[in-house]
């Protein structure tokens, strides 16, 4: 298990459009992350979404589940219930400035496929990939 810290990050755009981006994911996610493929999100209580999705990884379609709990305006929690990052929980919070938001995630980290020495490079290449892909596709909302 890896305990990670990933600060510094910002989006150019106020909180309010950062969590209609967050709802984009469930109609617009093969948009937003193209590499997510067989896409389902639904909503599984109140400010709870489970979402799943399938990439390619090694040449085999590999399954993705997570369990998010959404806290507006402070942020989500997630949980990997299946694939490279089962077991791990996560923290995304959110914290507006002017006209930017800034992203921290925090979290405890395994996998049952990534050895523990090359975890932390994984989970970081995984979020900067996905917050690339978030901050391409927030330039093209309006």
């Amino acid at each position: 298990m890896v305990f990670i810290l990933d600060d510094g990050a910002y989006f150019n755009a106020p909180l309010d459009k950062i969590w209609k981006l967050l709802e984009a994911h469930g109609a617009d996610g093969p948009k937003i992350h193209p590499d997510d493929k067989n896409q389902k999100m639904e909503m599984a209580a109140d400010n709870v979404m489970v979402a799943e999705w399938e990439n390619v990884v090694g040449g085999r379609a590999v399954k993705t589940k997570v369990r998010f709990s959404l806290y507006p305006p402070l942020g989500t929690a997630g949980e990997f219930l299946e694939g490279p990052f089962a077991g791990s929980k996560f923290f995304n919070i959110y914290t507006p400035k002017n006209q930017r938001t800034y992203i921290t995630a925090v979290g405890e980290w395994k996998s049952p496929s990534i050895p523990e020495g090359k975890l932390k490079k994984a989970v970081l290449s995984m979020l900067d990939k996905e917050f690339g892909e978030d901050v391409a596709y927030l330039k093209t909302m309006r």
